[in-house]
């Protein structure tokens, strides 16, 4: 009768030693989890992905290709990150472009003859100029949704250091200025606008509090 009892004990002593054990590995891992977790946070901060879309228009006037002895045209619009976005330069960690396209529209040709366009888009930051895209003897028809580039579709224009140039830009989130040029084989018939379009996603800390 004692045999059995000490074996009772002894039983249930290891079961409880087991599940003691267990309980303090679990609060090991949970512990280790949550320090992950606030590193992750960075000190209660939450990142986000915020979309934005712009569209800038260049008008080309038929007068000043027709005039120019080389028929080049050339307009820039000015561009503040800052008026893109509302948040902070602080708050904005990176600026990734997403998709750029361009749209052809307002043209008016004789449809026997089709001229040939040349455009180039720049960058100008503090007086350096960086070449982003370059579209080589296009004809000139009205375009909608002329792809420049999209995340993954091989098919883009400009290449991943011209996509990283114009992403750096955004990044440094100061006023620059992009231009537009055309050059085109023969006098054109009428003006025609040229519309930059870009969806950009900026990746932003925001503070949640805790």
């Amino acid at each position: 009768m004692r045999v059995s009892i000490f074996l009772r004990v002894v039983i249930k002593h290891e079961k409880l030693l087991s599940l003691t054990l267990d309980t303090n590995m679990m609060k090991k891992i949970a512990s280790l989890f949550l320090v992950m977790l606030l590193v992750a946070c960075g000190d209660d901060a939450l990142v986000i992905t915020i979309p934005a879309s712009s569209s800038f228009s260049y008008n080309v006037p038929a007068s000043a290709v027709n005039a120019s002895q080389t028929l080049e045209f050339s307009d820039e619009a000015n561009i503040d990150p800052g008026q893109i976005f509302t948040e902070t330069a602080e708050q904005i960690k990176s600026i990734a472009l997403n998709k750029m396209t361009y749209d052809i529209s307002g043209y008016q040709n004789d449809p026997a003859e089709i001229e040939l366009v040349t455009i180039i888009i720049e960058s100008r930051v503090s007086g350096a100029v960086n070449e982003l895209a370059r579209i080589t003897d296009l004809p000139l028809l009205n375009v909608q949704d002329g792809l420049l580039f999209e995340e993954g579709n091989p098919t883009s224009i400009l290449s991943a250091t011209q996509v990283a140039s114009l992403e750096a830009t955004l990044d440094n989130f100061s006023a620059f200025d992009l231009i537009l040029k055309v050059s085109l084989n023969k006098v054109i018939d009428s003006d025609f606008t040229i519309e930059i379009s870009w969806n950009i996603s900026a990746q932003v800390e925001q503070n949640t509090g805790g």
